[in-house]
């Protein structure tokens, strides 16, 4: 969506929605495409700039008439909810930006055309966003929103070992165990000489580490506090803790910036990129991130020497453990996020417009259902149902365009597919989606009305 000046884009014409909406189930000839935006989830941010995009445009963007280029604006999960009106925003929010180039940049209106999300929107925040979806000229109903799982991702935690404090002799890996981890963010109690397995002995060991968080509503914060939650209790749904279950009892709780009164923590970074490379310049600290955001900051599973010479101290993506039993953040061998075996529970019937997916989560945290890594999370894109409704207030100028539309669902049906597939997605340590909703979302695209509907 974008302004253009010297000119009135009209509403769509009756017939144009339906040649918008309508999409047949069988393949059907290649339509005109445009550059389209997304904004959002941090998490997606490799995915959809390193790999993806990339990789569409490359492919000639398969279902277009020609090669068509998508940009993605890394913020948070909650950041790009807010630019479609969720939280109670009210209205679609354009930003703008200043590209940085060598001939000094240039302003650039942004408005998405799809929202990353780690945690799909609660059914408060669709009926919010689907207020501020309605056409400036009279829809009497709520536009709605489709939440549409794209990828799978491990949580990482990063630890940097204070200055002297060195890994016990031998090792080369490391392990928190999830009540240690738990007892950290409720408390700053445990030192790392109890938290982290395989530390030394040094007197240098024996303090708490600085808490890294997000200073914005984040998926990731949402999937990490909902397994500190879990721990001790028979059911990550329904966390039994008096401390814990205030933070999760709802989506907008799990995602947003509070923690435990009882501890204090440092709301560093909007960005969970921002929160991996925090850790890693800076020695006795702990965070979480995404796995492919705190191995592009530096961080390996293995421990690894770095700072200043003089300075050095010890960085690490931790094993965590639970049941008894740890586990890596990375599978062995192929660094894609060790997600292959995990259960989630509160999955919908279907991908499609208005369906509720923020209750989805890991099931198998505190039980011996699989081998999985106990900290993995679902990542989404959201799409409106009405491509012909959202406009800025006031502005009817300011609108979706046919081709807009056409990206959109072209290039989402092929992340949701093709994309899945790419070699290049696992090795950058994100993990694909299990078989059962890649056919939901196949689902979505060749019954078009399940997503996009009049």
């Amino acid at each position: 969506m974008t302004k253009r000046s010297g000119r009135v884009v009209a509403l769509f014409a009756a017939i144009a929605a339906v040649a918008l909406l309508a999409i047949p189930a069988a393949a059907s000839a290649k339509v005109a495409c445009e550059t389209i935006q997304g904004a959002g989830s941090s998490l997606q941010n490799i995915a959809q700039n390193e790999v993806w995009a990339p990789e569409w445009k490359t492919a000639a963007s398969p279902e277009c008439l020609a090669a068509t280029e998508v940009k993605y604006r890394s913020s948070s999960s909650g950041k790009g909810k807010n630019q479609w009106g969720a939280n109670a925003k009210k209205e679609l929010l354009f930003e703008t930006t200043k590209e940085k180039t060598l001939s000094g940049g240039k302003a650039e209106e942004q408005f998405p055309a799809f929202i990353g999300t780690d945690l799909a929107p609660t059914k408060t925040q669709m009926e919010e966003m689907g207020e501020a979806g309605k056409l400036l000229t009279g829809a009497k109903t709520a536009n709605k929103i489709v939440s549409i799982p794209v990828v799978q991702s491990a949580i990482a935690v990063m630890i940097s070992l204070p200055v002297k404090c060195e890994p016990a002799t031998g090792t080369t890996t490391a392990t928190v165990t999830g009540k240690h981890l738990q007892e950290e963010f409720e408390s700053n109690k445990p030192q790392y000489l109890t938290l982290v397995a395989k530390v030394g002995a040094q007197a240098e060991c024996n303090v708490a580490p600085k808490l890294q968080v997000r200073s914005a509503n984040s998926g990731t914060t949402a999937g990490f506090k909902r397994f500190l939650g879990s721990i001790g209790t028979a059911d990550l749904a329904n966390p039994e803790s008096a401390t814990w279950k205030p933070l999760n009892e709802t989506g907008e709780k799990s995602e947003n910036t509070e923690w435990p009164a009882g501890a204090t923590v440092n709301k560093c970074c909007e960005k969970g990129s921002e929160l991996a490379e925090t850790v890693f310049k800076n020695a006795g600290e702990l965070g979480y991130a995404d796995l492919a955001d705190a191995r592009k900051a530096g961080f390996t599973t293995e421990w690894k020497k770095t700072g200043p010479v003089g300075s050095e101290f010890w960085v690490i993506i931790a094993k965590v453990e639970t049941q008894g039993e740890s586990i890596s953040p990375e599978v062995a061998g192929n660094k894609e996020s060790n997600c292959t075996k995990t259960v989630y529970k509160g999955i919908p019937a279907n991908v499609k417009a208005g369906e509720d997916w923020s209750a989805v989560r890991q099931e198998n945290t505190e039980k011996a259902l699989s081998a999985a890594y106990p900290i993995c999370t679902l990542t989404y894109d959201l799409a409106w149902q009405h491509y012909e409704w959202p406009s800025l207030t006031g502005d009817p100028e300011i609108k979706y365009t046919q081709g807009e539309f056409n990206a959109v669902h072209e290039y989402l049906k092929w992340v949701t597919s093709t994309g899945q597939t790419l070699a290049l997605l696992l090795e950058k340590h994100y993990g694909k989606l299990p078989a059962a909703l890649i056919t939901k979302d196949g689902e979505c695209f060749t019954n078009a009305e399940k997503c996009f509907a009049l």
